[in-house]
């Protein structure tokens, strides 16, 4: 099911949801015209609240904010052809081709590598399509209107529906026509120019032989056949036939393929690429993140694999000191481990070992040794031996604290005339 949403033709777009407390549409909402093409076709002008549910949404451009051309575009790909488009069109244009979307309808009727080209001011087309999403009537595709009716091969149609008609070719290619209502007793002026202007093309190839008139049955009653065939005629070598449809404005008629060919939301408009500048943000950040992580993680791996490198160093080295200094060693399996047991076995062989307390002992007797006839007491409080000593001379105090400062580990305090010698840790002479 698709539904046809006819855009209005307008610069500004006024917020068509508002309504008032009571739920009253306000008086500056905005009708909008709309076909609903199913089993059947339906349509009507309502606000947005009213038109029906589809599955798919077309927006109806009007023909006025569109420019058609018949441009004479290089034989390459259609992607490559696409972004010449602007620049094979600039000396058609009137307005800066930077300002300019333009989509390749197909080849035109009128020579070889001649292309219609549809041309719409980017702006104004970024407004619409916001301003149908805004008020949750997301287009699908955006098309013109003169691409909703089928025109066969040797016809053009002309559409007088509207305050303003146009005329479209079978190629795709379209003409606004103005006219007035109360005078179509001759053809308008502007359909003469564009037949003219078909019939300058190589061999007049896009004059038609057959003008098929479509308009609201009080304006098709007061259309002279046989004037307008008459006028009209004389630009064709066949000449031409009239085959007016009253009131048939309403139907869309084109096949699928018509409508893929003449849609604006492609390149920067296609569905699936709106907001693409919030993405690209988003996605070089997103980029410059991961970068990010993967510099900190390789710096993470060269510093791992350089203490690695540094950690084998070591230890091949401390393999080698154990390997000269136990030469009969003939299994290294934990070299600082097996140096530490084979340094205290050493020890005891050559008795060096030395209990805590005995090297405490022989501490104090060192320090001490000189005043020993004065030392009054000798105790032990946990890991700390204190010995007391009174009636000490000045010169002795000076030099038991001169030798105990030599000593780590060793603690001279002094109160009253009496020292006290603290010696605690793993102290020793």
């Amino acid at each position: 099911m698709t539904r046809f949403i006819y855009l209005p033709d307008t610069d500004y777009f006024p917020a068509i949801s508002e309504s008032s407390s009571d739920g009253a549409v306000r008086s500056n909402a905005c009708h909008i015209r709309w076909i609903q093409r199913d089993t059947s076709t339906s349509s009507g002008e309502s606000v947005p609240d009213a038109i029906p549910a589809a599955d798919r949404t077309v927006a109806v451009i009007p023909v006025s904010r569109i420019a058609f051309i018949d441009a004479m575009l290089p034989r390459v790909s259609a992607a490559r052809r696409q972004q010449l488009l602007n620049f094979a069109i600039e000396d058609k244009l009137t307005i800066d081709p930077e300002t300019v979307h333009a989509v390749e309808v197909g080849p035109a009727d009128t020579g070889a590598n001649q292309f219609v080209v549809a041309a719409i001011d980017r702006a104004w087309l970024t407004r619409a399509l916001d301003w149908l999403t805004a008020n949750d009537l997301a287009a699908d595709l955006a098309v013109p209107e003169t691409a909703l009716a089928a025109v066969g091969q040797g016809e053009w149609l002309l559409d007088l529906n509207g305050s303003r008609g146009f005329a479209v070719r079978p190629d795709g290619l379209a003409y606004g026509i103005d006219f007035v209502a109360s005078d179509l007793t001759k053809p308008p002026f502007s359909l003469s120019l564009a037949l003219n202007e078909a019939a300058a093309s190589a061999d007049s190839r896009a004059l038609p032989t057959r003008l098929n008139i479509v308009a609201p049955t009080e304006l098709a009653s007061r259309i002279d056949r046989a004037l307008w065939e008459a006028e009209l005629g004389v630009t064709s070598k066949d000449g031409m036939s009239l085959h007016i449809k009253p009131g048939m404005g309403q139907a869309v008629t084109a096949q699928e393929s018509r409508l893929i060919a003449s849609n604006f939301m492609v390149g920067r408009f296609r569905p699936d690429t709106q907001n693409t500048g919030a993405m690209a943000a988003f996605k070089w950040a997103a980029g410059l993140a991961c970068v990010s992580i993967l510099i900190h993680l390789v710096g993470i791996g060269a510093d791992a694999w350089r203490v690695s490198v540094q950690r084998r160093a070591l230890e091949n080295d401390i393999r080698q000191v154990f390997l000269r200094s136990f030469p009969e060693a003939t299994t290294v399996v934990d070299a600082p481990l097996q140096m530490s047991r084979n340094l205290d076995q050493l020890r005891r062989e050559r008795g060096l070992a030395q209990d805590a307390t005995l090297a405490k002992l022989a501490l104090a007797a060192s320090l001490t040794r000189e005043f020993a006839s004065n030392i009054t007491s000798l105790s032990a409080s946990g890991d700390t031996l204190n010995i007391t000593i009174a009636g000490l001379s000045a010169d002795a105090s000076v030099a038991l604290r001169s030798a105990a400062a030599k000593q780590s580990g060793v603690k001279i305090s002094e109160a009253t005339g009496v020292v006290t010698v603290a010696i605690s840790g793993g102290a020793a002479p």
